[in-house]
């Protein structure tokens, strides 16, 4: 899968290759890359704590994904754990099946937020209903 993707510090984007990779008989998912010749491999058991780990990898090198699941506000229920879906939330407000995005989607962001930032979020808007 392309992603669109821009250096945290000049904005400049590019394309990267990202490789998705479920294995039912495992339970896995498996997201890898290649960045300025260094192997990026992430695995886990579920979609959107797995795509943070391999975020979180991406940063490190100062490299963001312009996608849905890099919003500050975007975070999926427990039961979405299997699915690369989320939430798009919003503070006071319950979230409803009409918000619910595809993690790996295009948006088209500028700034970088970290996983951290993101679970920082999510308890702010769990105490806000």
């Amino acid at each position: 899968m392309i992603f669109r993707t821009f250096d945290i510090n000049t904005k400049n984007e590019f394309e990267l290759n990202v490789s998705i990779v479920e294995d039912e008989n495992e339970d896995l998912i498996t997201i890898s890359c290649e960045l300025n010749d260094k192997k990026i491999i992430v695995s886990g058991e579920f979609h959107f704590a797995t795509f943070q780990v391999f975020r979180t990898k991406l940063i490190n090198d100062n490299v963001d994904l312009k996608c849905k699941g890099a919003l500050i506000n975007v975070h999926p229920s427990p039961m979405m754990k299997f699915v690369p879906k989320a939430y798009f939330l919003k503070l006071g407000k319950q979230a409803e099946m009409d918000s619910v995005v595809n993690i790996y989607e295009y948006e088209d962001i500028s700034e970088s937020i970290s996983p951290e930032k993101q679970d920082l979020f999510y308890r702010d808007w769990i105490k806000s209903l």
